[in-house]
């Protein structure tokens, strides 16, 4: 996962902010719970748009299009 991470931030750089939250931890534990996350890895985007486990491709197109949509900074 650390790859992915790495890699998606090279790409996207200051039009993506990264955040890793530890489902065992406190905050990750009422995180999943406020946006009902029952399976790992899960990749939110503006607390909307759930992506789930290990399909890469599902990940790079819904990055896409959330950015495609969203308005500039």
């Amino acid at each position: 996962m650390a790859a992915w991470l790495q890699d998606i931030a090279r790409r996207y750089g200051p039009q993506l902010i990264i955040q890793v939250i530890d489902p065992q931890s406190p905050e990750g534990f009422l995180t999943s719970l406020r946006l009902w996350v029952r399976k790992y890895p899960t990749f939110i985007l503006n607390s909307r748009v759930k992506v789930t486990g290990w399909d890469r491709a599902a990940l790079e197109s819904a990055l896409r299009m959330h950015l495609e949509t969203s308005p500039a900074a």
